[in-house]
């Protein structure tokens, strides 16, 4: 087992609220960088090695996270209070890696597992004493740990009731932490449905010949699709609320996909809204579903995670074309006709060829056959150009 983190009271910490963005199974939207010594050294060298990352990733024990913020003890001037918080764990989600690679940086593709849940309405922290040297300077990120260490904690398929609130005034969290989190915006998919279906689409490999598996929605053409989503703001109790400045708005691909909205308006602290969706066109490839914050006040800036604290959501699906299209079924039964017509043409042809004339009818075989045969290459044309659209499908 591992725990991989973010510095929540560093300059990176809305990567502690992104990956609570969206449902089981889903996989974040890109990967997690990590330098190579913010890794553990014995995870880094499994990692390295091919045979070894192998056997990592199909190992059901091994490949079993925890992602959650470490702090550094930053107070809202910035000075250090570290031995309050740095020796500290917060776990919110479980995880599991899908792919790693190694660059000048550590790339950690992951999908997302169940939530942690909170303990008396609070966070439950784990003492990174047993497991990191804290009598010199370390910058430990992800490192592996004993499964017995999380074997307390509660899950949640959806977020612990209370969990926004509580990043804006657990005092597990360091002031710094509370500061960052407070006022901010988080948008999140809740479920996806098929429209006229209560039952929700699970996420599957988007593309199962990619090495780095990609979980997301698989979308088919004329079929229109709910996507459930929570808006909310981060705030304590009795804090002075700011007015609203942003709002949720469509960012694509348009041009492959149909929205009831392009504009999310967010009207209060929380709220949940359901938005259709409706593929136009089957795509080779998984795409990203965006949404972004916008000012209010400006035509077209995409409001910043850091500075404008309004999270993006980014969803991966597929567009795969339905198999009985309007259009399939009219090549289908083009296919059909065409068939029958040329087995006619050419058993007219057969009979007019092989059969002896009947007495008192002139001889014909000379002055039709030509005419049926051509009658027979123009259906043979069209059978074969129906029958590759209706395999193919049309674009």
């Amino acid at each position: 087992m591992f725990i991989m983190s973010t510095i929540a009271d560093g300059p990176y910490w809305p990567s502690a609220l992104e990956p609570l963005l969206y449902p089981v199974g889903c996989s974040f939207y890109r990967p997690f960088s990590y330098q190579q010594d913010y890794v553990d050294a014995v995870l880094l060298d499994v990692f390295k090695d091919p045979k070894q990352l192998s056997a990592f990733l199909n190992d059901e024990h091994r490949n079993r996270g925890v992602f959650g913020m470490r702090m550094r003890g930053k107070t809202t001037e910035g000075e250090e209070n570290s031995d309050k918080y740095l020796k500290t764990f917060i776990p919110l989600r479980w995880v599991k890696l899908t792919n790693v690679r190694i660059l000048d940086s550590v790339q950690l593709s992951l999908t997302l597992g169940e939530y942690i849940g909170l303990k008396d309405k609070k966070f439950q922290p784990v003492s990174l004493e047993p497991f990191i040297d804290f009598s010199k300077p370390e910058t430990m990120l992800m490192i592996e740990i004993s499964g017995e260490t999380m074997k307390s904690l509660s899950s949640t398929v959806e977020p612990p009731d209370g969990l926004w609130r509580r990043l804006a005034d657990d005092e597990s969290l360091s002031l710094k932490a509370r500061e960052n989190f407070r006022g901010s915006n988080v948008l999140r998919l809740t479920r996806v449905t098929e429209r006229g279906s209560t039952t929700p689409l699970t996420p599957t490999a988007l593309e199962p010949t990619r090495k780095d598996q990609l979980y997301g929605f698989s979308l088919r053409t004329e079929k229109v699709y709910d996507f459930e989503l929570d808006y909310n703001r981060i705030y304590g109790p009795g804090e002075s609320q700011d007015p609203f400045l942003y709002d949720y708005k469509f960012g694509g691909p348009g041009a492959h996909f149909e929205v009831s909205r392009e504009t999310l308006r967010t009207t209060g602290n929380y709220r949940t809204e359901t938005l259709w969706v409706q593929p136009k066109v089957a795509q080779p490839a998984s795409v990203l579903l965006e949404w972004d914050g916008v000012k209010r006040t400006d035509k077209s800036p995409i409001g910043d995670p850091k500075s404008d604290k309004i999270m993006p959501l980014r969803v991966p699906v597929i567009s795969v074309a339905h198999f009985w299209t309007r259009s399939r079924i009219i090549d289908g039964l083009g296919a059909l006709l065409s068939a029958m017509f040329l087995a006619l043409f050419l058993y007219l042809a057969y009979q007019t060829a092989s059969g002896a004339p009947q007495p008192g009818s002139p001889p014909n075989s000379a002055s039709v056959m030509p005419i049926l045969l051509a009658l027979g290459a123009i259906f043979a044309g069209l059978f074969g150009g129906f029958i590759k659209d209706f395999i193919k499908g049309r674009s």
